[in-house]
């Protein structure tokens, strides 16, 4: 049986876990292509059989699927600008973006969304990602389950809808609690304190809210309406555009320990 092959449009942090992945699971990634052909460049050069292509004519190109991979912002205009064959299949990997914008330009299309945070520096166990899938059609959609299926078990269908409403999930508990964390070490700064310490209190927590659920494992000041802890810490943060978060997630917490 011939490989799938695949080219890839843009070289940024997914295409630089998930190109080497599927080509890993017999995938032959033929081309890339980036605004940035030294970028390109580089992800080609982790790849066995990969080319720096320039335009975005895929026409004649060897690839089956073209994925791209660029921001979510970039997805729509690069879509219609894309030359394809009947035969081939456009996707795209964002969580938020629908499966129209893909659909507007081209019939063969699908959604290959991988649930995780992507950064290069920071290997990606693939086996514990969540994938889910949405084709133009059944014959699509059937194939793109089969390929995400050699990446990792945890495979499902979704809606253009559902898809948003999980990436919108994925902000609250990732992108947030990070931006916490960079508030938390900040204060550990300001007291001459190692912000590792937090570590095994964090693990703890996330252990605990998918034990329990996040409802019962809520602890903290704000749940215990402790208001003398709050206004302490509230009084350390008086100076600081953290006071206002501090205070947003205090009332939020009570509010739904009230519900």
């Amino acid at each position: 049986m011939q490989p799938i092959k695949i080219a890839f449009i843009g070289a940024g942090n997914v295409a630089w876990h998930l190109a080497p992945a599927l080509q890993a699971k017999g995938a032959q990634v033929v081309e890339v292509v980036n605004r940035s052909p030294e970028k390109a460049l580089s992800l080609v050069e982790k790849l066995s059989s990969a080319k720096v292509k320039a335009d975005l004519d895929f026409r004649n190109s060897e690839a089956d699927w073209v994925f791209i991979t660029a921001p979510d912002a970039q997805i729509e205009p690069l879509a219609s600008q894309i030359q394809l064959a009947p035969r081939q299949v456009l996707l795209h990997t964002s969580g938020s973006q629908p499966l129209g914008i893909l659909q507007n330009a081209h019939l063969q299309s699908g959604v290959f969304y991988p649930l995780q945070t992507f950064s290069k520096e920071k290997c990606i166990d693939f086996r514990k990602v969540h994938f889910y899938i949405e084709g133009s059609n059944t014959p699509v959609e059937r194939k793109l389950l089969s390929l995400a299926r050699k990446l990792s078990p945890l495979v499902s269908t979704a809606t253009s809808q559902q898809r948003l409403g999980l990436h919108m999930a994925a902000v609250f508990a990732c992108n947030f609690p990070n931006h916490l964390l960079l508030m938390a070490q900040s204060v550990m700064e300001q007291y001459e304190l190692d912000f590792t310490a937090l570590k095994p209190l964090v693990e703890e927590m996330v252990e605990k809210a998918f034990a329990l659920g996040p409802e019962k494992a809520q602890t903290g000041p704000a749940i215990r309406k402790d208001t003398n802890t709050i206004q302490r810490h509230e009084a350390l943060l008086e100076s600081s555009a953290m006071q206002s978060v501090y205070q947003l997630l205090s009332q939020s917490i009570q509010k739904k320990g009230k519900d």
